[in-house]
């Protein structure tokens, strides 16, 4: 019996269907590269909106051209106090499989072999339990069971919705072709997973049709498995064997290794499987080099890998010269992904409990993470090559890891130390104590920095005018400012701490001309209300406006006249009060 595998390209998306290389020959058979999906998606239920298409709601959310598609058994989405109900995940992709006919009869002759299997390989990005996928539509990956389905009647996967899948559904036929375990262990990430499919005649005659489409929903309550499309490069791809209906039986050849177009960064791949054959097996060689087999007919044999690209055939013969061959394609990459920050610069000082970091990485196809202090490790936002993400960070010193990891598991990571400290500096403005009024043509600004005064930065605004007073070694500053024009000056005194979070004391002054009067209440004349309207505010039963300072601030008197010391206190009361019955006049 002679064997053929058919399969088409993985970049087949645009093109519907073709075959990468001509049909080759390995004495009785023949093998082709795999199908690959012409169009995938998947669809997810309840009303929560998506996160970058319009904000729609999930069940009306058509997901095609996503670099990956989800099989998820249902998950609570309720936010907050908002009930969205539960988010459960179907897949959908399609095969144009019109290849598969024309490939068989030129090996065979028309009609002269029949499909004796087919399967399906899917690569995911992020296989571990537990993880949660960049893209917040997505569940997190969870191990269980899924079932995949032949769907009847290629419906557009293009348009298809939640809703409108469930409004399908009832109308179409749908075959089962097999329940199937997902592990969801770290082992299988960016590598191809084979599922064997229940070949029965329904699924060989939509293949031989030209087109079929497959369903994937969960069959557990457990299940989260995503796995990539086109977009990504590594989609969904068909496994179609053939056998010739005359001839000689071939070698049964089993390998357990690498899947075809894998990547890997170790050097040493190692093949192992078996080769059976009743009439007895003339030799097996891997690459052209003979290989033992042991009694049973199991092997094992490493082969050195190069850098790039390699071919590993795999041949078995038997005693009557027939042969069965297996093809594959293995690349050797063992060049870390060159990572580059943007922010933060190494040993920041911040003022904030969170950092932004962003940068770059050469590969666009890296998975990259970030974890602080040693903390549980997180996803970055990545678009095209950039990525972003930002952390939360805990008081003192944090240290921030950032690791890159490529499809074939190459590794770089980097390190950023970050300093938080959100403390802003202890401001005092001793003189003034508060607004006041004066009638000199400066006022001295003093006052301390304590708590941050180590390499903290003082300001003072006035009018647009900026004073940068030098900090004493025991925080203290003193600074003139002038006042010009009699008007209301706003004063604004500022310390800024080394990680930028800054305190402010602002102060009034007004600059008069004329000498206060004592007249507090404006009615033009200096009595005993105006004096009880200062002594309220002397002890604080009422608040001083600037008017108030403007006119009541008497006390003391030098030379017999009034000089304001920018305080309305007891002594301003009684000045008043001696005014107003005639005890004192200027």
């Amino acid at each position: 019996m002679k064997t053929i595998t058919a399969c088409t390209s993985l970049a087949a998306a645009a093109l519907g269907i073709f075959l990468i290389g001509a049909l080759s020959t390995a004495g009785a058979s023949s093998t082709l590269p795999p199908i690959g999906t012409d169009f995938g998606t998947y669809v997810v239920s309840g009303s929560h909106p998506n996160s970058n298409q319009g904000g729609t709601p999930y069940a009306d959310t058509n997901f095609y051209l996503k670099g990956a598609m989800m099989i998820s058994a249902p998950v609570d989405n309720t936010v907050g106090s908002t009930d969205y109900g539960v988010r459960a995940m179907m897949a959908l992709f399609s095969f144009n499989t019109a290849g598969v006919m024309p490939a068989f009869d030129a090996q065979y002759g028309a009609g002269n072999w029949s499909i004796t299997s087919i399967g399906i390989e899917m690569s995911s990005n992020y296989a571990a339990a537990g993880t949660q996928p960049n893209n917040p539509d997505f569940n997190k990956i969870a191990a269980g069971q899924f079932q995949l389905s032949l769907l009847g009647g290629n419906p557009d996967i293009t348009i298809q919705t939640w809703n409108t899948l469930q409004a399908y559904l009832p109308g179409t036929t749908t075959t089962p072709l097999g329940t199937f375990t997902w592990a969801a262990t770290s082992d299988l990430n960016n590598s191809y997973q084979s599922y064997a499919l229940s070949t029965t005649q329904t699924l060989t005659a939509a293949v031989l049709s030209g087109k079929l489409s497959l369903l994937g929903k969960a069959a557990d309550d457990k299940v989260g498995y995503l796995f990539n499309t086109n977009t990504k490069g590594t989609p969904p791809a068909l496994l179609i064997s053939a056998a010739a209906l005359s001839g000689a039986a071939a070698p049964v050849l089993s390998l357990s290794t690498l899947s075809d177009h894998a990547l890997t960064n170790n050097p040493i791949l190692n093949i192992s499987g078996s080769v059976l054959d009743s009439a007895g097996i003339e030799n097996l060689t891997i690459n052209g080099t003979l290989v033992a087999l042991n009694p049973d007919g199991s092997f094992s044999h490493p082969v050195q890998l190069s850098v790039g690209t390699n071919t590993i055939t795999t041949v078995a013969t038997n005693l009557s010269g027939t042969r069965t061959s297996d093809i594959r394609t293995i690349t050797l990459d063992q060049t870390a992904p060159l990572l580059t920050f943007s922010q933060p610069a190494d040993n920041s000082l911040i003022g904030a409990s969170s950092v932004l970091v962003s940068g770059s990485v050469d590969d666009a196809l890296a998975v990259i993470s970030a974890r602080v202090n040693n903390g549980p490790p997180s996803n970055a936002h990545v678009s095209g090559t950039s990525f972003s993400l930002t952390l939360g960070l805990t008081p003192g010193v944090n240290t921030i890891e950032i690791t890159a990891t490529d499809q074939a598991g190459n590794v770089t990571s980097a390190k950023r130390s970050v300093t938080s400290d959100t403390t802003a500096p202890t401001l005092a403005v001793t003189n003034p104590a508060q607004d006041c009024t004066t009638t000199q043509g400066s006022i001295v600004i003093i006052g301390s920095v304590t708590g941050a005064e180590s390499g903290s930065v003082l300001s003072i605004t006035v009018d647009g005018q900026l004073y940068a007073p030098a900090l004493a070694s025991d925080g203290s500053f003193t600074q003139t400012i002038s006042l010009p024009a009699n008007k209301n000056y706003a004063i604004t005194v500022s310390a800024t701490s080394p990680a930028g979070v800054t305190a402010t004391v602002q102060r009034n002054i007004i600059k008069s001309a004329a000498l206060p009067s004592g007249d507090v209440n404006g009615d033009g004349a200096v009595d005993v209300g105006d004096a009880l309207r200062v002594l309220r505010i002397a002890v604080g039963l009422d608040a001083a406006t600037a008017e108030d300072y403007a006119a009541g601030d008497v006390a003391p008197l030098v030379n017999g006249v009034p000089a304001p010391d920018g305080v309305i206190d007891i002594r301003d009361a009684v000045v008043t009060l001696r005014k107003a019955v005639k005890l004192v006049t200027w």
